[in-house]
Parts: structure tokens; C-alpha cells; sequence
């Protein structure tokens, strides 16, 4: 029996490219760098519709990676190729446990334009990117001109909260003083 899916406990992968064939298949456009587990079993899913989360139930067994940039799935509520269409450039969410957590242990997604805030000094700034360098990929970030680097590891990231697009930070004392 399938758990009752929560939003906040889901992340975005990727939206509907296109319909495949003729019963309500799916192309998903992948965002890039994400690797998944389990995807035979996902069961779940939102869709992202006139900006309100939808829930939707993928059929066992549907979900096929194409390729690094895509992949197929089926819903079961979805039984024609026009019923398919009209999901087209929608977005796609799934629960955070069927995404692999890179070797920091936080999720590989976009996160271009979350707020960070401090738990102890409070918003930092806006996300400008995620700088990848290997072993200590680094949050970018601005507050007005001022710029900030944090690294983007457990250590550091305390919580992301993908429908309020926050991540929450525990920098260590004397942290923020290196950018003055």
C-alpha cells in the first residue's frame, strides 16, 4: 500500500517533453546530472498543473530510461496519446527517496534561485548557482553585491525545502566574516 505523498518530501526531475505512442506514454525531459533508484517501483508522482501540485500514480513497471536525458513512464489514469499531450511541458516531481544523493548527501537538483538563510543570522541571500567542483561543490550565492560561497554538504545544509525553495544553513562561527 502506497503512503500518502507529501510535496515537501519530493523534488522535480525533469518535465513532459512529448506523448509516446498511442496509450498515454510519456517522454520526460530530465534535468541534468540526476540518477534514480528504484524506478520500477515509484508508484507515485506529481505533476505540476496551472501551478498546483496534482497527484498522479505511475503504473508498475512503466518507468524506462531512455538515455541520460530522458525517460518514459506511464500513468495509470492516463490512457490516450491526447490525455498525454496535455501534460506536455508540465513538471514532474517525485519522492526524494527514489533520487541517488550525490557523495555529500544532498540531493543533485537545481536549486538556482532557493533563499538560503542561517539558523542563527537569518536569510543570507538568493542562489545564484551551484558550483560543481569535485568533493566540495559550493552554493552561490548574493545578497545584494555581496557574494557568498558555501559549501553544499551535509555538514553545512541543515534542510531544502523544495516547495518553499529555502535551504537552510548551520554555518559555524566566525564563517560569514570571510566575505567582509
Amino acid at each position: 500500500m502506497l503512503k500518502p505523498l507529501d510535496l515537501n518530501n519530493c523534488a522535480p526531475i525533469g518535465s513532459f517533453l512529448k506523448a509516446h505512442g498511442v496509450k498515454g506514454e510519456l517522454v520526460v525531459e530530465l534535468k541534468a546530472g540526476l540518477q534514480f533508484q528504484n524506478e520500477e517501483n515509484w508508484g507515485q508522482g506529481f505533476v505540476i498543473i496551472d501551478k498546483l501540485p496534482v497527484p498522479f500514480f505511475i503504473e508498475k513497471n512503466s518507468v524506462y530510461r531512455r538515455n541520460k536525458k530522458t525517460l518514459l513512464l506511464k500513468f495509470d489514469s492516463i490512457n490516450t496519446r491526447e490525455q498525454a499531450q496535455e501534460l506536455q511541458g508540465c513538471e514532474l516531481y517525485i519522492p526524494q527517496t527514489y533520487i541517488d544523493e550525490n557523495k555529500n548527501g544532498i540531493l543533485n537538483q537545481s536549486i538556482d534561485n532557493y533563499i538560503v538563510t542561517d539558523l542563527k543570522h537569518g536569510k543570507l541571500g538568493v542562489v545564484n548557482q551551484l558550483i560543481e567542483i569535485a568533493m566540495n561543490p559550493l552554493i552561490q550565492l548574493f545578497d545584494g553585491e555581496k557574494e557568498y560561497l558555501i559549501p553544499f554538504n551535509k555538514n553545512f545544509v541543515q534542510e531544502i525545502n523544495v516547495q518553499e525553495k529555502t535551504i537552510a544553513v548551520k554555518l559555524p562561527d566566525g564563517f560569514l566574516e570571510i566575505f567582509e
